[in-house]
């Protein structure tokens, strides 16, 4: 009797350990990555913490979201391919990145092409950007859940004071891997180093390069604070960013749970929006504290310098049309 005590137990244990897996295997599970840290300053996190509290929410609880901050996945451009490909589901990647697998995504990296946050949300709204987005999606496998104008684009540097295009000449800027604003830093007389954003940090105070141009927020998150001297507030650049996730994982989901994360991204999007416009006011203060000394350059120089690029790429961002129709939206 107590062998068969003993097996009937074993079965329910056993019974319960396949029911409980059975139930862990009915939920579905997004992994998110990032390459910032989990901070409070830090929009890519808080924007993640913001779409797994709605997702988790308003599913049910069927669909978790798993945060990776950090470049713990790997650096955004490996795991971009990643999600492409389908191991992980989703990722929150700077605009610009997306250019090596959809040109056409480099309309946002022109320089001064978005003059503030306002206009830059009535543009996210524009059939121009809906077609982008959705071209996007059809040709890589990158289904756009949130796009925001995530902060302005500044110079740091370790050297001098930038007042002028020519200030830039002996100095080697760290950029993103674009030809857009590669040729941007070129026009303006700078040495454009492409460097990736997990080993900006160590480049800079190795000296490898002397500056970079992040967008402020971004900057701050990375402490370039403790590595540079001076600040020049261009905002040559309102950097562009997306929440995406694989596009074959997300139309395979029922469309309930479809429909969770397109309101998730839509309310996130919102959320991010007005914390990026919100932080973007306040993070120059941040870099004075820091100790950093801040230069206010008069813009319309570095303007008229980088007008040879709008030429040289409308065709790979679809044309001076596009362009134009961006630029007329106030």
């Amino acid at each position: 009797m107590r062998k068969k005590g003993q097996f009937i137990s074993l079965m329910l244990t056993v019974l319960f350990v396949f029911s409980a897996s059975t139930a862990l295997a009915g939920k579905y599970n997004i992994k998110l990555a990032h390459n910032l840290p989990a901070t409070e300053t830090s929009l890519y996190h808080q924007a993640a913490l913001k779409f797994k509290e709605l997702v988790e929410k308003n599913s049910n609880g069927q669909i978790t979201v798993q945060i990776f901050p950090g470049a713990q996945l790997g650096s955004d451009m490996s795991v971009a391919k990643k999600v492409q490909s389908g191991a992980i589901e989703a990722e929150i990647l700077t605009a610009n990145k997306l250019g090596s697998f959809f040109p056409e995504m480099d309309l946002y990296a022109l320089p001064f092409l978005l003059k503030d946050f306002d206009v830059a949300a009535k543009v996210f709204q524009q059939s121009i950007h809906q077609k982008v987005i959705k071209e996007l999606e059809e040709k890589t496998g990158f289904k756009s859940l949130a796009f925001v104008g995530a902060g302005f684009r500044n110079i740091t540097n370790s050297k001098h004071p930038v007042n002028k295009p020519e200030d830039l000449r002996d100095l080697k800027i760290r950029v993103p891997k674009n030809k857009i604003e590669i040729a941007a830093f070129k026009a303006l007389g700078a040495n454009p180093v492409n460097i990736p954003g997990s080993e900006l940090f160590s480049a800079l105070q190795q000296g490898v390069v002397d500056g970079q141009d992040g967008s402020a927020e971004w900057a701050y998150a990375k402490k370039v604070y403790e590595v540079q001297k001076y600040l020049s507030v261009t905002h040559h650049q309102l950097s562009t960013s997306t929440l995406m996730i694989n596009a074959r994982y997300f139309y395979s989901l029922p469309s309930d749970l479809q429909n969770v994360l397109l309101k998730a991204g839509a309310e996130t999007q919102t959320y991010w929006q007005k914390a990026s416009k919100a932080a973007d006011k306040s993070v120059i203060e941040r870099f004075k504290s820091q100790g950093m000394a801040v230069i206010y350059p008069d813009l319309q120089p570095f303007i008229d310098r980088v007008q040879s690029v709008y030429t040289e790429f409308a065709d790979r961002v679809g044309g001076l049309d596009r362009i134009k129709a961006v630029q007329a939206v106030k």
